[in-house]
């Protein structure tokens, strides 16, 4: 058998035995679900199978990828207490639905503007009265995709002085209280003396 005789068999062959061929080329993607925050870089891992020939492997973007939106998300560890001068008030960033996110692309924002912190937990050891404002987590390449706003409303501790300035203002309130009864009831008894005088005469 020549050799055009033996190209032709052996195209019958594959002709015949469909998807041999077939079942020697794949690709295996090892993270069945990916989940990603809308706006983030997302890396989509996978590997290839093919025969040992020499080929040229052109590969292109698939854009029909199905989208679900996960939500940022920010949370407080003071939900119903209220916040005081001096407390521990912790607030993190996570996703909706465990979804993972890199740390490196989120970012703090406080009142709307970008505010420095770690990316997923900020932590106020000593919260002051200046910390108040409204608190949210967002993607750093596009701070419109952002989570939800949390009102971080931080009470001002009543210092010492305060209170002595308190207690003084009662104490002199009282004193003063004191002497307009005391003038009271004087010219009360003098007027009564006068009258018995009078009486008397």
């Amino acid at each position: 058998m020549g050799v055009r005789d033996t190209l032709h068999c052996w195209g019958l062959t594959l002709l015949i035995l469909p998807g041999v061929l077939v079942d020697s080329w794949g690709v295996s993607y090892p993270e069945k679900q990916i989940c990603a925050v809308r706006g983030s870089t997302v890396i989509i891992t996978c590997q290839y199978t093919y025969p040992d020939i020499n080929m040229k492997i052109i590969l292109s973007s698939d854009t029909n990828l199905h989208e679900s939106a996960k939500e940022l998300m920010v949370t407080s560890s003071r939900t119903t207490e209220p916040i005081k001068e001096g407390d521990n008030v912790i607030l993190t960033c996570a996703t909706k639905n465990s979804c993972n996110v890199s740390q490196s692309e989120l970012t703090w924002l406080k009142d709307k503007m970008l505010f420095p912190g770690p990316p997923t937990r900020l932590e106020f050891k000593f919260i002051s009265h200046q910390n108040t404002g409204t608190y949210s987590c967002a993607l750093k390449n596009n701070i419109t995709i952002s989570s939800n706003e949390i009102i971080v409303a931080v009470q001002p501790k009543r210092s010492v002085q305060f209170l002595i300035a308190l207690l003084v203002g009662i104490v002199l309130t009282m004193l003063a209280v004191a002497l307009v009864a005391n003038i009271y009831f004087k010219r009360s008894a003098k007027r009564q003396e006068q009258l018995a005088s009078s009486t008397a005469h």
